[in-house]
Protein backbone atom coordinates (compact mmCIF):
# COMPACT_ATOMS: atom_id res chain seq x y z
CA UNK A 1 0.00 0.00 0.00
CA UNK A 2 1.25 3.54 -0.65
CA UNK A 3 2.14 5.90 2.23
CA UNK A 4 -0.09 8.45 0.66
CA UNK A 5 -3.36 6.52 1.14
CA UNK A 6 -2.55 6.05 4.85
CA UNK A 7 -3.93 9.53 5.25
CA UNK A 8 -7.28 9.09 3.62
CA UNK A 9 -8.04 5.60 5.21
CA UNK A 10 -7.99 7.57 8.30
CA UNK A 11 -10.29 10.57 7.53
CA UNK A 12 -12.37 7.23 5.35
CA UNK A 13 -12.73 5.87 9.41
CA UNK A 14 -13.40 9.11 11.04
CA UNK A 15 -16.07 9.84 8.70
CA UNK A 16 -17.41 6.40 9.60
CA UNK A 17 -16.83 6.49 13.25
CA UNK A 18 -18.64 10.03 13.63
CA UNK A 19 -21.86 8.62 11.49
CA UNK A 20 -23.38 7.05 14.62
CA UNK A 21 -27.32 9.52 15.05
CA UNK A 22 -29.38 8.14 17.73
CA UNK A 23 -33.28 8.60 17.04
CA UNK A 24 -34.22 11.62 19.22
CA UNK A 25 -38.10 9.95 19.63
CA UNK A 26 -38.90 8.25 22.54
CA UNK A 27 -38.40 4.68 21.87
CA UNK A 28 -40.11 1.92 24.04
CA UNK A 29 -37.69 -0.28 26.75
CA UNK A 30 -37.98 -3.79 25.17
CA UNK A 31 -39.87 -6.53 27.33
CA UNK A 32 -38.12 -8.32 29.57
CA UNK A 33 -38.96 -12.08 29.13
CA UNK A 34 -38.13 -14.71 31.03
CA UNK A 35 -36.60 -18.15 30.07
CA UNK A 36 -38.23 -20.40 32.35
CA UNK A 37 -40.70 -22.06 29.89
CA UNK A 38 -43.63 -20.30 30.36
CA UNK A 39 -42.65 -17.93 27.45
CA UNK A 40 -46.23 -16.91 26.25
CA UNK A 41 -47.03 -15.80 29.35
CA UNK A 42 -43.97 -13.88 30.40
CA UNK A 43 -44.15 -12.38 27.38
CA UNK A 44 -48.09 -11.10 27.96
CA UNK A 45 -47.10 -10.17 31.76
CA UNK A 46 -44.09 -8.12 29.94
CA UNK A 47 -45.97 -6.40 27.08
CA UNK A 48 -48.68 -5.56 29.75
CA UNK A 49 -46.30 -3.75 31.64
CA UNK A 50 -44.82 -1.68 28.80
CA UNK A 51 -48.41 -0.62 27.90
CA UNK A 52 -48.86 0.60 31.58
CA UNK A 53 -45.72 1.84 32.27
CA UNK A 54 -45.36 5.56 30.85
CA UNK A 55 -42.16 6.15 32.76
CA UNK A 56 -39.60 6.45 29.69
CA UNK A 57 -42.14 6.86 26.33
CA UNK A 58 -45.91 8.13 25.96
CA UNK A 59 -47.48 5.51 25.72
CA UNK A 60 -51.58 7.67 25.53
CA UNK A 61 -50.07 8.35 21.89
CA UNK A 62 -48.40 4.84 20.34
CA UNK A 63 -50.59 2.24 19.93
CA UNK A 64 -48.88 -1.13 19.31
CA UNK A 65 -50.46 -4.70 18.58
CA UNK A 66 -48.00 -7.62 19.18
CA UNK A 67 -48.86 -10.95 17.65
CA UNK A 68 -47.00 -14.41 17.83
CA UNK A 69 -47.98 -17.20 15.83
CA UNK A 70 -46.78 -20.08 14.17
CA UNK A 71 -47.05 -21.63 10.54
CA UNK A 72 -50.35 -23.73 11.78
CA UNK A 73 -51.95 -21.24 14.91
CA UNK A 74 -51.77 -17.48 16.33
CA UNK A 75 -50.25 -18.65 19.76
CA UNK A 76 -50.88 -14.98 21.65
CA UNK A 77 -51.59 -11.53 20.76
CA UNK A 78 -51.77 -8.13 22.91
CA UNK A 79 -53.05 -5.09 21.86
CA UNK A 80 -52.13 -1.53 23.28
CA UNK A 81 -54.97 1.04 22.37
CA UNK A 82 -53.87 5.01 22.47
CA UNK A 83 -55.72 6.83 25.00
CA UNK A 84 -55.12 10.24 23.53
CA UNK A 85 -55.61 9.42 19.69
CA UNK A 86 -58.95 8.37 19.31
CA UNK A 87 -61.22 8.68 22.18
CA UNK A 88 -63.88 6.57 20.76
CA UNK A 89 -62.06 3.08 19.78
CA UNK A 90 -59.65 3.35 22.87
CA UNK A 91 -61.22 1.08 24.61
CA UNK A 92 -62.49 -1.46 21.74
CA UNK A 93 -58.98 -2.85 20.48
CA UNK A 94 -59.64 -6.11 19.46
CA UNK A 95 -58.02 -8.65 16.65
CA UNK A 96 -60.56 -7.13 14.02
CA UNK A 97 -58.98 -3.64 14.56
CA UNK A 98 -56.83 -2.07 11.71
CA UNK A 99 -53.64 -0.56 12.35
CA UNK A 100 -51.01 1.22 9.93
CA UNK A 101 -48.58 -0.27 8.78
CA UNK A 102 -46.27 2.43 7.41
CA UNK A 103 -43.11 1.19 6.64
CA UNK A 104 -43.25 -1.82 8.07
CA UNK A 105 -44.84 -3.82 4.94
CA UNK A 106 -41.31 -3.45 2.79
CA UNK A 107 -39.90 -5.89 4.66
CA UNK A 108 -42.42 -8.31 4.15
CA UNK A 109 -42.55 -7.09 -0.05
CA UNK A 110 -39.03 -7.97 -0.16
CA UNK A 111 -39.04 -10.94 1.86
CA UNK A 112 -42.17 -12.28 -1.31
CA UNK A 113 -40.29 -10.68 -3.80
CA UNK A 114 -36.79 -12.30 -2.59
CA UNK A 115 -38.77 -15.77 -2.02
CA UNK A 116 -40.55 -15.64 -6.02
CA UNK A 117 -44.01 -15.41 -4.52
CA UNK A 118 -44.70 -12.26 -5.83
CA UNK A 119 -43.62 -10.21 -8.86
CA UNK A 120 -42.78 -6.58 -9.89
CA UNK A 121 -45.35 -6.90 -12.50
CA UNK A 122 -47.85 -8.06 -10.25
CA UNK A 123 -51.12 -6.00 -9.77
CA UNK A 124 -51.03 -4.97 -6.29
CA UNK A 125 -54.51 -6.72 -5.51
CA UNK A 126 -52.55 -9.51 -5.39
Amino acid sequence: MKPSTLPLLGLLWLSLASTYCPSTRSVPPPPIVSSDGNLLESLAESLKGLGQSSKSWNDSTKPFFVKVASKYENLSSFHHPAKSLNKTSAHNVTNNFIYRMASLTKIFTVTLLLQNKIDLDDPASK
